[in-house]
Protein backbone atom coordinates (compact mmCIF):
# COMPACT_ATOMS: atom_id res chain seq x y z
CA UNK A 1 0.00 0.00 0.00
CA UNK A 2 1.57 3.33 -1.04
CA UNK A 3 1.92 6.10 1.52
CA UNK A 4 0.66 9.59 0.91
CA UNK A 5 2.72 12.55 1.96
CA UNK A 6 0.87 15.72 2.74
CA UNK A 7 2.71 18.83 3.60
CA UNK A 8 1.09 22.01 4.84
CA UNK A 9 2.93 25.26 4.84
CA UNK A 10 1.62 28.30 6.66
CA UNK A 11 2.86 31.81 6.41
CA UNK A 12 2.15 34.08 9.31
CA UNK A 13 2.51 37.77 8.75
CA UNK A 14 3.92 39.52 11.78
CA UNK A 15 2.47 43.01 12.17
CA UNK A 16 4.90 45.86 11.91
CA UNK A 17 5.32 48.38 14.69
CA UNK A 18 3.81 51.14 12.55
CA UNK A 19 0.66 49.03 12.05
CA UNK A 20 0.35 48.43 15.79
CA UNK A 21 0.91 52.13 16.45
CA UNK A 22 -1.80 53.07 13.93
CA UNK A 23 -4.30 50.65 15.47
CA UNK A 24 -3.56 52.00 18.95
CA UNK A 25 -3.93 55.59 17.74
CA UNK A 26 -7.26 54.81 16.07
CA UNK A 27 -8.47 53.07 19.22
CA UNK A 28 -7.66 56.14 21.30
CA UNK A 29 -9.54 58.38 18.87
CA UNK A 30 -12.60 56.12 18.96
CA UNK A 31 -12.49 56.02 22.77
CA UNK A 32 -12.27 59.84 22.98
CA UNK A 33 -15.19 60.31 20.59
CA UNK A 34 -17.26 57.74 22.44
CA UNK A 35 -16.51 59.41 25.78
CA UNK A 36 -17.40 62.83 24.38
CA UNK A 37 -20.68 61.55 22.89
CA UNK A 38 -21.61 59.70 26.07
CA UNK A 39 -20.84 62.80 28.13
CA UNK A 40 -23.04 64.92 25.90
CA UNK A 41 -25.88 62.41 26.14
CA UNK A 42 -25.56 62.30 29.94
CA UNK A 43 -25.62 66.10 30.07
CA UNK A 44 -28.79 66.24 27.94
CA UNK A 45 -30.48 63.53 30.02
CA UNK A 46 -29.59 65.29 33.28
CA UNK A 47 -30.85 68.68 32.15
CA UNK A 48 -34.04 67.12 30.77
CA UNK A 49 -34.59 65.39 34.11
CA UNK A 50 -34.17 68.68 35.98
CA UNK A 51 -36.50 70.57 33.64
CA UNK A 52 -39.24 67.92 33.31
CA UNK A 53 -39.28 65.61 36.32
CA UNK A 54 -38.43 67.81 39.29
CA UNK A 55 -41.34 70.26 38.72
CA UNK A 56 -43.66 67.26 38.39
CA UNK A 57 -42.43 65.85 41.72
CA UNK A 58 -42.96 69.23 43.40
CA UNK A 59 -46.50 69.52 42.00
CA UNK A 60 -47.42 66.01 43.12
CA UNK A 61 -46.01 66.73 46.58
CA UNK A 62 -48.12 69.89 46.86
CA UNK A 63 -51.25 68.01 45.87
CA UNK A 64 -50.50 65.29 48.41
CA UNK A 65 -50.05 67.91 51.13
CA UNK A 66 -53.37 69.51 50.20
CA UNK A 67 -55.12 66.12 50.30
CA UNK A 68 -53.58 65.39 53.71
CA UNK A 69 -54.74 68.78 55.04
CA UNK A 70 -58.28 68.20 53.76
CA UNK A 71 -58.35 64.75 55.38
CA UNK A 72 -57.17 66.16 58.68
CA UNK A 73 -59.84 68.92 58.60
CA UNK A 74 -62.59 66.43 57.73
CA UNK A 75 -61.58 64.01 60.47
CA UNK A 76 -61.58 66.72 63.17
Amino acid sequence: MPRLRISISMEIEVPRFSDIKEVASNSVLVAKNLFRTTGNAAWIAGISFIILVIPLVVAVDREQNQINQLDSHVST
